[in-house]
């Protein structure tokens, strides 16, 4: 109930059940009775009123098929000249009360049902998450995008952030806490380009130990491998952390949110924006799509400057590769929940500054990396179309001459088994 001035309002579902509120015959009477009736009783009359824009048939005695509900007004009239409320007189009969009182109770199940579900859901969305809900949830648990999930809970519940910045706070944190080892893996990165003609040779003579199955020379070329990153200064150890700690918090940011929004998590079905109200549900106006399409377009470039094209010509055309792909994905990522694209956003923001501040030089001498390559510019598309199209044929032309060598050794064999036969006769 609520009340504003002389004005008693009720509200939520106490309207329509029986035992709390107002009695049931009253609304049963109330509800029947047309838009212009009024029933006063002692000081209070009641009449039928639109609540939260909600209405009602006064023709019927059951809700219209929108379901929307009505809620009834109680108003206390004073007079002017004394501050003592004015009786007004009954304007029914005894016998009329008596049969409006005991007039039977329209169906009310429809009504009731969706009271239950608008109230739920609206008390849902506006109450305040509460921390210990998510595992409640069975959201947060011991994997990393359970992890994700107990810190987004820990933000909302601390801050009372919006889920709207809740989301892009989470996604900020677990960046930073990765952005240690991102720095090292960089450092360890530009050690390593003025040897990957060396390491090229080495990783050439490990496949060919891998072919042959030889153990020994996969031995050897393993303490090759090894030599060069010690002569770098770089770890072996160090390369294969970066991996290991970034992928997990990567694919936990992606379930963890994403898992949020297809539960769903209530409160995320509002935002705190007006432009973005629902956090579970696509991006009716893809400008989230559009923006994080965008954003990656600007990361790759960002991102393919730290890379040696003239030892590496492959990789430049595959960055050319993942720009297109990202076009294209935009019908993908326009069907994933807002809340997920605006964590794919956030990331692809940080990830955007933190090249941009690690390419800086004072930055890098600071952080102990490397000077970039000097051939890191990104070839066009055409050439790297001209680029698939040769590797397309070179790869068709080796499949066929490992099938001629495989035939013209069959050949060989079947020859040496003739030659075998006529010598025993």
């Amino acid at each position: 109930m609520a009340s504003f001035g002389g004005t008693v309002r009720l509200l939520g579902r106490s309207h329509l059940t029986s035992g709390r509120g107002i009695p049931s015959r009253l609304v049963s009477s109330a509800l029947s009775r047309s838009a212009d009736s009024t029933l006063r009783r002692g000081f209070a009359s009641v009449r039928q009123q639109n609540v939260l824009g909600l209405s009602h048939s006064t023709s019927r005695s059951l809700l219209q098929p929108n379901h929307l509900l009505p809620g009834l007004v109680f108003t206390r009239h004073f007079s002017k000249d004394s501050p003592v409320p004015v009786t007004e007189a009954a304007t029914s009969a005894p016998s009329e009360a008596a049969a409006a009182v005991s007039a039977p109770l329209p169906p009310t199940e429809t009504a009731s049902t969706v009271a239950e579900t608008a109230s739920s859901t609206l008390d849902a969305i506006h109450t305040p998450l509460q921390y210990g809900d998510f595992s409640a949830l069975g959201l947060s648990h011991w994997t990393p995008s359970g992890i994700v999930q107990w810190t987004m809970e820990i933000i909302n519940t601390t801050t009372h952030l919006p889920w709207f910045w809740t989301i892009v706070a989470g996604t900020v944190f677990w960046r930073l806490l990765v952005l240690p080892v991102s720095i090292n893996g960089l450092r360890n990165s530009s050690r390593l380009q003025p040897y990957q003609n060396e390491i090229q040779k080495v990783q050439a003579e490990m496949g060919e130990a891998a072919k042959k199955n030889d153990l020994i020379l996969r031995q050897k070329t393993a303490l090759k491998l090894k030599a060069v990153y010690e002569k770098a200064g770089v770890s072996v150890m160090g390369g294969v952390l970066v991996p290991i700690v970034q992928i997990p918090v990567t694919l936990g940011m992606f379930f963890g949110v994403r898992n949020m929004c297809n539960l769903p998590v209530e409160q995320m079905k509002w935002s705190g924006l007006e432009l973005l109200p629902d956090l579970t549900v696509p991006d009716p106006t893809w400008i989230l799509p559009i923006a994080m399409v965008a954003l990656v377009n600007v990361q790759i470039p960002l991102g393919a400057a730290e890379m040696d094209y003239k030892t590496r010509p492959g990789m430049a055309h595959l960055m050319n590769a993942l720009r297109v792909l990202s076009v294209l994905a935009i019908g993908v990522t326009a069907s994933f929940p807002a809340g997920l694209v605006l964590s794919l956003i956030t990331t692809s923001a940080f990830t955007i500054l933190q090249s941009a501040a690690l390419q800086y030089g004072p930055i890098r001498r600071y952080l102990g990396i490397q000077d970039l390559p000097q051939n890191s510019k990104l070839p066009s598309m055409k050439e790297s179309l001209e680029y698939i199209i040769k590797s397309l044929k070179d790869k068709v032309q080796e499949t066929k001459e490992v099938e001629a060598r495989k035939v013209s050794r069959a050949r060989a064999s079947e020859q040496m088994k003739k030659f075998e036969q006529a010598r025993r006769k």
